[in-house]
């Protein structure tokens, strides 16, 4: 953690905005995504990822929490120490540095007062440092970048919990925060209630589909794609066949009911890779 150093004393706090914080995440739902990855929504969604941003150890990436939003103007970190304040069990601290990636805003220091905080994770579109610990702690840390640079106390403009665009990805305070070996996704939870049960349905039928393959049969024909050739007349398929596949796009995607935060509202058509 940066300390102040000397010199002339900083600007108040007060060009930091602040918002409420979002919805806790409900134990139920939470207990569900837990058990899920987040490539099995990824093939559902067109939008959330945050790109760019990956595990600091994928052995204990799996993190599930509602996000606290928080903008920083680097190298000022100021907004980072009030939101450490303000963090819920099971909240992840999202901090958004912009396009820097020299200043890194959290370390050991901060990730362990998260910890005792109970924070669910913490996610950096920027740098992180002191990483040797952080690797040795048990918080899941996501970062774009690793620098042995760091932020400090400035009063420069910023935010906490209030909705901001991370990496390409609007994220609202209360938003659902997915991460795993594979990246960062976000969505609201609605969207994340409606989707899981077809995300685990379609896990669960991987088996089934490796095993038929094993057998012999096509994968275009499991999961239709085979109905995008150009037909001739050896492959026109009979009249009324269709997959059974989970992903079959002629079935289409499950509706996603609008919500406040912008994120997306159905699922869009593809079959899983």
């Amino acid at each position: 953690m940066t300390v102040p150093a000397d010199g002339p004393a900083p600007e108040p706090l007060s060009r930091v905005r602040t918002g409420p914080a979002g919805a806790p995440l409900a134990p139920r739902l939470a207990a569900v995504l837990r058990t899920l990855d987040t490539a099995g929504f990824g093939h559902l969604l067109s939008e959330g990822v945050l790109t760019g941003v990956r595990a600091l150890d994928s052995v204990k990436a799996l993190m599930v929490g509602t996000a606290l939003p928080v903008r920083i103007s680097c190298p000022d970190s100021g907004p980072v120490h009030l939101a450490v304040d303000r963090v819920r069990p099971g909240d992840v601290l999202v901090v958004d540095c912009g396009d820097d990636d020299r200043y890194a805003s959290v370390g050991s220091v901060i990730a362990a007062m998260l910890e005792l905080r109970g924070a669910a994770g913490v996610v950096v579109n920027g740098a992180v440092t002191d990483t040797a610990r952080l690797r040795a702690g048990r918080l899941p840390v996501f970062s774009r970048a690793v620098s042995p640079l760091t932020t400090r106390i400035t009063g420069a403009p910023g935010s906490v919990n209030l909705p901001l665009t991370v990496a390409g990805s609007r994220i609202a305070p209360g938003d659902i925060v997915l991460g795993d070996a594979d990246g960062v996704l976000v969505m609201t939870p609605v969207t994340a209630a409606a989707l899981a049960p077809r995300v685990a349905a379609s896990a669960a039928a991987e088996p089934g589909y490796l095993a038929r393959f094993r057998d012999g049969a096509p994968l275009s024909a499991m999961t239709g794609a085979d109905r995008a050739a150009a037909p001739t007349a050896a492959s026109t398929p009979a009249s009324g066949s269709s997959s059974d596949s989970p992903y079959d796009h002629a079935v289409g995607p499950p509706a996603v009911p609008p919500t406040a935060s912008g994120h997306a509202t159905t699922a869009p058509e593809g079959s899983r890779s």
